[in-house]
């Protein structure tokens, strides 16, 4: 990736962290979990699987030997409106199939995570918020789901986490004074606005690399999804949905 494609990609959100003055941040699995993946449909091979459309729950997506149905979409489309944000039903499937798809070699490279940890996890999340556990379970009701629901969803990005984790921990991503050069003359502009005039590369170095390797760490795991996709039997239903 160039200096240039890299600097021009980096989008208003990345930038607003440069100017908040956003440390190093790791991976996010929703932000990865949420980029639109176009999935493969092997036309020749559909004709030989059992997809009613007749049925009220039908299979809309396969992954190998994993089915996803229709409620499941309609589940994660219901929680983001809850939550004031729309999502297409297209576009919850295709994040579910990618989620599928980490989940699966997490367990192929025998990364676990009991439930009991990732509750221990949760509750430290929560109450480092200033909420208690009533606090927590009300809010989720408000929001259409149950804190047994959400303890799985917690565990399922926890252990993506450690597949990324470990997945990126074998490579060596670096950003160059240079590079962090190039995007402060092409964004001087809009950091000088929020920071002031007298603001120089040097007061937002730390921040701009910051956000450089963030955005490489990203493409990094885009590109060891894609291997993860072309390696499955994926097939897709949308007009199901």
């Amino acid at each position: 990736m160039s200096n240039t494609n890299l600097s021009t990609n980096l989008n208003k959100k990345l930038l607003i962290g440069i100017i908040g003055g956003i440390g190093s941040v790791a991976i996010i699995v929703t932000v990865l979990l949420f980029s639109p993946f176009d999935m493969i449909i092997n036309e020749n091979q559909s004709n030989d699987i059992d997809v009613s459309t007749q049925s009220e729950n039908p299979i809309v997506a396969e992954i190998n030997d994993e089915v996803i149905r229709l409620n499941h979409v309609e589940e994660i489309v219901e929680t983001y409106l809850a939550q004031g944000q729309r999502l297409s039903k297209s576009a919850a499937l295709d994040r579910i199939v990618v989620e599928t798809l980490l989940l699966d070699e997490a367990e192929i490279r025998g990364i676990e995570i009991s439930l009991q940890d990732a509750e221990e996890q949760l509750e430290s999340n929560y109450r480092q918020n200033g909420l208690t556990e009533e606090q927590f379970s009300q809010r989720l009701e408000q929001l259409g789901t149950t804190y047994e629901k959400t303890l799985e969803m917690y565990r399922d990005q926890l252990i993506i986490n450690d597949l990324l984790t470990e997945e990126l921990s074998g490579t060596d991503i670096t950003v160059s004074d240079q590079e962090a050069q190039i995007f402060y003359e092409q964004n001087i502009q809009a950091i000088k606005s929020q920071l002031g005039n007298a603001t120089v590369f040097e007061d937002v170095s730390p921040q701009i690399k910051s956000t450089i390797q963030q955005q490489k760490q990203q493409q990094f795991v885009s590109e060891f999804i894609e291997e993860l996709r072309d390696d499955a039997m994926i097939f897709t239903y949308k007009d199901r949905l």
